[in-house]
């Protein structure tokens, strides 16, 4: 994606300590937050039953080195656990207006988030979605239609563990 601004909400729900979900999202997240120039901006948001930002957060933060160490230092405490509602997350994420969202899942969601993300994202703002279940049911997927509906890009990254 292009921008100086990205967010990136990452499921840590129960379901992604199957086949090393939440382990390939957080290696994902590293890889792009690292690879952000100092002056681009990024914000993490994991959810499960709820929406935990960053600490301090949720705001753009410099992609600097000290915001990424305090990433870093803040991912070793990200656990599986709990239940799966993204749409307090996604929402969070659309209202601090970035140029790109990405969305890391395994798409085990609620039936109606594909119309709540529709309606919280009256700006279009393109939600990327990374599908890492190794069952990855592709283009017709809650995750595909949620990246055709934004004008964001779908890929499937089931692991092979």
């Amino acid at each position: 994606a292009r921008g100086q601004f990205f967010v990136f909400v990452v499921d840590q729900s129960g379901s992604m300590i199957d086949e090393g979900r939440l382990y390939r999202a957080k290696t994902e997240l590293r890889r792009s937050v690292f690879a952000l120039q100092a002056s681009q901006r990024f914000e993490v948001i994991f959810y499960n039953d709820v929406a935990t930002p960053m600490p301090g957060g949720p705001l753009p933060r410099s992609a600097d080195q000290k915001s990424k160490n305090q990433l870093m230092n803040w991912l070793r405490l990200i656990g599986p656990d709990g239940g799966t509602d993204p749409e307090r997350a996604i929402g969070q994420a659309i209202a601090l207006r970035p140029d790109a969202i990405f969305l890391l899942s395994d798409g085990e969601f609620p039936d109606a988030t594909v119309d709540a993300v529709v309606r919280l994202n009256t700006t279009k703002i393109p939600i990327h979605c990374v599908d890492l279940s190794v069952s990855a049911s592709g283009e017709d997927s809650q995750l595909a239609r949620i990246a055709q509906g934004s004008g964001g890009q779908f890929a499937a990254r089931p692991g092979n563990d």
